[in-house]
């Protein structure tokens, strides 16, 4: 009866880390909070502030991935009263804040401003708003703080800066000067806001307290290349606009004698021409007043990222000629919002993986990342750094050192896009069932900020098969076929058993699969067996499974060689079977009886031909395909006939007597040598698997049938021997 056992030995340790995550792994939001690494800023770019002056405060914000979370928790910004005049506090210019609310307390306006916490999900994140406002006039006298503080406050944690008060620095008498209405840098550049043009204010400021009259007056400001005249500019906060019209962009001011100011342009739309090609502003007046003091305004917005921009406007008129140049960098410091994310193209590996890919990846969402701006990576002991596999064109330099990874930008990423950096680490010091995280850090005035952790998971994806004899399981079978199937009936993997019975299959996902033998082993019936199995990602160790198969009954080949005419059992006939599966043969010789046993063969087809004949006896040249079924235990009975081979005995003439014999010749009897070949045990085919062939034949005894020709060859020499006798005589 047919018996197939099936043993699943599945042997699974836990690692210790509870259900397994396929996400990446990262600390919770709520200990994050108080784990997390975050720091705030603020800083004033207007300083000295002068009269009148634009104010721009930007606060930033830096935190760990996961840091900032939305608990009703808000950041504040407090500005001393007495420095602010006008100037809309609502608007902070950032898409990663949200204005919420305003304070008056004390002496004190407070802004309140909500993150959002979605751009620190799973990233380092940096971000910042600017708060802009206008200085009232300032001029000496004027009661007001010589230094002004501003404080920004989150979470605990304060910062602020102090920015000094200069009286009269935009009320100065001046014919002709160009004035810029934004922020300047510590070296005098002026810094130009690549988020738009609200705040790159230029003023043309004609006849400013001087009380002079101009004949003939021109003025013209040519715009440099990467710049260009905003035309849907909208009116300056703080500025009387009860006249909003514009021509092209730009605007006429007047300017009082006790600071106020006031949108005239619908008086002066006739003298003002804009050439949109060349970028050319073009001021023309026949005649102006001594009271007539006149600031031509115009916004500009960044077409073209330069080092440096140059803008210079000239005055001509009969009484005089002024120049007037304003230098200008981009604001590297502006309102930005970038964030830091960490990614691993594999969140569990086997022992068969021998890479990892960690890609980092850096967004501009707001404001430009510089070129310069650093990520650190440190990766863990068990990996092993093996380089760069995509830099995006060249743009980052990275540099390893003791598995410290140096990530640097080279060129400066632009608003809205982002750089991607990706490197390969070979992961072979991680144990089987070993958990290795990795972050990045965003470092920022020389702190860093984590992105998020992403981990890998290292398992076993190991399966042993063991086939074995169903009756000993001592014996182990090799040659067995099996494939695995996932669990939608897809081949992913298939194998042989070896030697030794044991076919090992490795790098199996984790998941539910079934191991199917596709062919038995000579010798062994199929079975046709399916085993489920379960790859676990908390797998330390293989599965294991045996799989036994029941042997075939062996069969036997029996022939009988026989005389065709007396049909007397023949010795000493050689046969050969021949296995057509594998083209191996066995020989084997007759006994006594004519008898030759071919056993323990398996199932198949096989050939048996006589290669030598018995002595005496005509070769038979046929062949006999004889077929063994899968079943087995067949015997298969055969008998071949050989017919004698027809020979003439030599007739010997009889001499005539002679009287002497001088020299006698003497013949003695020589010893006939049998012709019966020694019978040999047939050797096994290399293929036909525990085939053992019994040879029965055995050498003539005495009282047996000897050989007719051996008789033949005695009677022959019995005659010569007596022929000699005669004449001796």
């Amino acid at each position: 009866m047919k018996k197939i056992l099936v043993v699943c030995l599945v042997a699974i340790l836990s690692v210790g880390f509870g259900i397994f995550r396929a996400s990446a792994d990262s600390e919770t939001k709520e200990q994050n909070v108080s784990q997390g690494n975050y720091n705030i800023s603020i800083e004033g770019y207007d300083n000295p502030i002068i009269s009148s002056g634009k104010v721009s405060l930007k606060t930033a914000l830096s935190a760990d991935a996961d840091t900032i979370i939305d608990d009703g928790e808000l950041l504040s910004v407090v500005i001393p009263a007495e420095i602010y005049h006008s100037g809309d506090l609502t608007k902070i210019n950032s898409d990663a804040f949200t204005y919420d609310h305003l304070e008056r307390v004390g002496k004190n306006i407070i802004v309140y401003v909500k993150p959002d916490p979605a751009f620190n999900e799973g990233s380092a994140w940096s971000a910042s708003f600017t708060i802009s406002f206008q200085a009232p006039i300032i001029r000496d006298g004027t009661q007001i703080s010589p230094e002004q503080t501003f404080e920004a406050h989150y979470r605990g944690k304060t910062a602020a800066t102090t920015l000094k008060v200069v009286p009269k620095e935009d009320g100065t008498p001046t014919l002709f000067q160009k004035w810029w209405k934004g922020s300047f840098d510590k070296d005098g550049l002026a810094l130009l806001n690549t988020n738009g043009s609200t705040y790159n204010i230029f003023h043309l400021a004609l006849n400013i307290l001087v009380n002079s009259e101009l004949n003939h007056v021109v003025v013209t400001d040519q715009v440099p290349r990467g710049l260009e005249i905003d035309p849907d500019a909208v009116p300056t906060k703080g500025i009387e606009a009860t006249d909003a019209s514009s021509v092209d962009g730009v605007r006429i001011i007047a300017y009082g004698e006790d600071g106020s100011r006031k949108y005239v342009t619908a008086q002066y739309k006739d003298a003002i021409k804009v050439d949109a090609a060349t970028q050319k502003i073009t001021f023309t007046k026949e005649h102006l007043e001594t009271t007539e003091m006149l600031l031509i305004e115009y916004k500009v917005r960044v077409t073209e990222a330069l080092d440096r921009y140059t803008n210079t406007a000239q005055l001509v008129s009969d009484e005089a000629t002024r120049t007037s140049t304003v230098n200008m960098r981009l604001d590297d410091d502006g309102n930005f919002n970038k964030v830091l994310r960490k990614s691993v193209d594999e969140i569990l590996i086997n022992e068969t993986d021998d890479d990892l890919e960690y890609t980092l990846e850096l967004n501009a969402i707001t404001g430009t990342i510089q070129a310069g701006q650093v990520i650190m990576d440190e990766l863990d002991e068990r990996l092993q750094f093996v380089s760069v596999s995509d830099d995006q064109a060249g743009l980052f330099e990275v540099t390893e050192q003791n598995n410290q990874v140096k990530i640097t930008t080279k060129r400066d990423i632009p608003i809205g896009q982002s750089g991607k950096v990706t490197f390969i680490v070979n992961p072979l010091g991680v144990e089987i069932g070993g958990i290795v995280k990795n972050t990045a850090q965003m470092m920022l005035n020389n702190v860093g900020y984590h992105s998020n952790t992403v981990s890998t998971t290292k398992y076993s994806g190991k399966l042993i098969v063991t086939k074995q004899d169903s009756e000993n399981s001592e014996i182990k079978i090799s040659n067995t076929e099996f494939e695995v199937q996932d669990a939608q009936g897809n081949v992913v993997k298939t194998g042989v058993t070896d030697k030794n019975g044991e076919l090992i299959i490795t790098g199996l996902a984790p998941g539910p699969y079934k191991l199917v033998e596709t062919k038995a082993a000579r010798g062994y019936k199929f079975s046709g067996i399916v085993v489920d199995f379960t790859i676990r990602a908390d797998s330390m160790e293989p599965v294991y499974l045996v799989v036994e198969n029941d042997p075939i009954p062996a069969s036997a080949i029996t022939l009988v060689k026989v005389d065709e005419e007396t049909g007397a059992g023949l010795a000493g006939a050689v046969f050969e079977l021949t296995a057509e599966e594998n083209n191996t043969s066995v020989q084997g010789t007759t006994d006594k009886a004519g008898e030759l046993t071919f056993d323990n063969l398996l199932p198949g087809k096989y050939i048996l031909k006589e290669i030598i004949a018995p002595t005496g006896y005509i070769l038979d040249e046929t062949e006999y395909p004889i077929e063994i079924s899968e079943m087995g235990g067949e015997q298969v009975s055969l008998e071949v006939t050989n017919k004698r081979e027809q020979r003439e005995i030599p007739v010997i003439e009889r001499p005539d007597p002679v009287t002497e014999v001088p020299n006698p010749i003497v013949v003695k009897p020589q010893p006939v040598e049998s012709h019966t070949p020694t019978p040999a045990k047939p050797q096994l085919p290399a293929k036909i698997e525990r085939q053992v062939v019994q040879n029965r034949a055995e050498l003539p005894k005495t009282g047996d049938q000897g050989s007719p020709m051996g008789i033949l060859l005695a009677g022959l020499g019995m005659c010569l021997a007596g022929v000699v006798l005669i004449r001796r005589r």
